[in-house]
């Protein structure tokens, strides 16, 4: 932990001297640089990876604030939204990525499990994701592996409805 945020003071205090530098060179940049872009992104990651879901969701949203078109942004804030279980906002950012462009197998990997984690209605949706994924990639192992523990839940669901209630 303390090794990322040496990491993090190293970037920052390192996108401040490119900046002081480019100031004094009379080229002033009217937005934020790529290293500052840089320097938030990278920091959106470590938020991210240490399992800090709002600090990153927010990096994210400044992110995507400087470039909204960005798709990498985009889909990790969607990660970001489904670890912290805000299902609906990781929805719009995973498929507004696959819109953009964006790796479609991983999209499409992450759609079907959020659409499968929002249930109700939305069992063929997340079937038909994951089975794009088996389009894209044959015999892909995690999606497989996912299709089946859908089935496995889907029947005990069927089996438990058809079973009559002990009185």
């Amino acid at each position: 932990m303390i090794y990322r945020k040496f990491i993090i003071c190293c970037v920052v205090t390192f996108t401040f001297l490119q900046c002081e530098k480019r100031r004094t060179e009379d080229s002033i940049p009217d937005e934020k640089s790529d290293m500052d872009t840089s320097a938030l992104s990278l920091a959106a990651e470590l938020y991210r990876k240490k399992g800090d879901f709002v600090e990153a969701i927010k990096s994210y949203s400044e992110l995507i604030d400087l470039d909204s078109t960005n798709k990498t942004y985009l889909y990790r804030r969607g990660i970001s939204y489904s670890s912290s279980g805000e299902v609906e906002l990781a929805i719009e950012d995973c498929e507004r990525a696959l819109y953009l462009g964006f790796d479609e197998f991983k999209c499409r990997f992450e759609l079907g499990m959020l659409y499968y984690d929002l249930h109700a209605n939305k069992d063929s949706l997340a079937r038909a994701n994951l089975n794009r994924c088996l389009q894209l990639r044959p015999n892909s192992p995690k999606v497989l592996e996912r299709i089946e523990n859908m089935d496995r839940f889907d029947a005990g669901l069927s089996s438990a409805k058809k079973k009559p209630a002990r009185v």
